[in-house]
């Protein structure tokens, strides 16, 4: 996705791609919590809010704005509101937390809800997504 829409020499393929990412886009802002991060399950508000979730919802969404696909004035405040979330996640020593240890597809909600954030198996992807967030946001957008 890095090159799109650039990377498609296809207006019509281009043009429906656009589309998914705008209603994609459109839900995520609408399941944002007051707390400015995202459910571990995105639509479910039982399952709990998850770091890395957020900082790639901010990334897609930043990246977004900045190529003119999404209305500044309809996501900053998404942006800035989980920005304030990713910041909150994160203690003064750098650990991110609220980030689910990585577990594939799920049979049930229930193993989602409760999947562990425990930092030594969370940490280093968790981590990852925060700073890729970070530096969409020092990009602009």
């Amino acid at each position: 996705m890095a090159n799109w829409p650039e990377g498609y020499p296809d207006a019509a393929v281009n043009a429906k791609i656009r589309r998914i990412f705008e209603d994609h886009a459109a839900a995520i802002r609408a399941a944002q919590s007051e707390d400015g991060r995202w459910h571990q399950l995105v639509n479910d508000t039982r399952s709990y809010l998850e770091t890395s979730v957020t900082a790639m919802a901010l990334t897609a969404l930043a990246r977004g704005v900045r190529a003119g696909l999404l209305a500044r004035s309809e996501y900053a405040p998404v942006i800035e509101r989980a920005w304030a979330g990713l910041v909150r996640a994160t203690l003064p020593n750098g650990t991110v937390t609220g980030v689910s240890c990585g577990l594939g597809i799920q049979a049930s909600k229930e193993a989602y809800y409760n999947r562990s954030s425990f930092y030594q198996c969370s940490g280093p992807g968790g981590a990852g997504a925060v700073f890729y967030a970070a530096v969409e946001l020092a990009k602009g957008y």
